[in-house]
């Protein structure tokens, strides 16, 4: 997905950014990365390695890496419709 934002947008991003999808599977990761692409949502995504974290905790998930999907504030709650109306509700 092409990145249409402005210089603006680019810079202030890190204020901007809402926390839309979590997973710990990479098969609903992709879905939700789908859905939002498909609608020309922009997002970010990030993981973090779950060693670093409680290891009794997380022993029991899926593999070692926690992803996130980041989206920009004005599009935080059409972009939550859009994963709940399609059984992803990642948070």
């Amino acid at each position: 997905m092409k990145d249409t934002r402005t210089l603006l947008q680019r810079l202030t991003w890190t204020w901007r950014k809402c926390l839309v999808f979590e997973s710990y599977r990479l098969d609903t990761m992709s879905q939700a990365r789908q859905i939002l692409a498909e609608n020309f949502i922009f997002y970010t995504e990030e993981w973090l390695n779950r060693d670093y974290h409680d290891r009794y905790f997380y022993s029991r998930s899926v593999d070692n890496t926690r992803y996130e999907l980041y989206v920009d504030k004005k599009d935080f709650a059409v972009a939550m419709d859009l994963l709940e109306t399609n059984g992803l509700n990642g948070i």
